[in-house]
């Protein structure tokens, strides 16, 4: 069942990602701004992710 999961949930982020990439390049004027504003986005996108760690030993006011 988890992985039926994963697979399902597999286009939407895609499509999540592909959208904010196309936002923040539509907004930045030149490249190093555009890495600079993904990263804005995606490093607590992957810390709260719980790839790093397990999601249940964050405080809950995070989770």
């Amino acid at each position: 069942m988890k992985g039926e999961k994963t697979v399902s949930s597999a286009p939407f982020s895609s499509l999540t990602f592909y959208a904010l990439g196309v936002l923040v390049s539509a907004y930045a004027k030149w490249v190093p701004e555009a890495q600079m504003l993904n990263n804005f986005f995606r490093f607590p996108m992957a810390l709260l992710s719980g790839i790093f760690f397990s999601l249940s030993a964050i405080p809950v006011s995070l989770g």
